[in-house]
């Protein structure tokens, strides 16, 4: 993966991470489906300017890597 992705890939992560845990959130306010939907879209954005497709098993890994680590740090906060 080149470097030049590697922000991408970190602003990727980071929304789906977020994603996951607003389906986690119980209601249906505004606010929550207002941010879903842009958070959608951020990462339909962002598929398009990473050069593998996200269905690569390198890149599979590379976010649940770093998906897996992120959650560590948040059960710590």
């Amino acid at each position: 993966m080149p470097i030049s992705t590697n922000l991408e890939m970190k602003i990727f992560i980071c929304s789906m991470m977020l994603q996951e845990l607003l389906d986690e959130t119980e209601g249906n306010s505004r606010y929550k489906h207002n941010l879903k939907y842009y958070i959608k879209s951020l990462q339909k954005e962002l598929d398009i300017l990473l050069d593998e497709p996200i269905k690569s098993d390198a890149l599979g890994m590379c976010i649940n890597k770093a998906s897996t680590a992120l959650e560590n740090a948040l059960k710590q906060v």
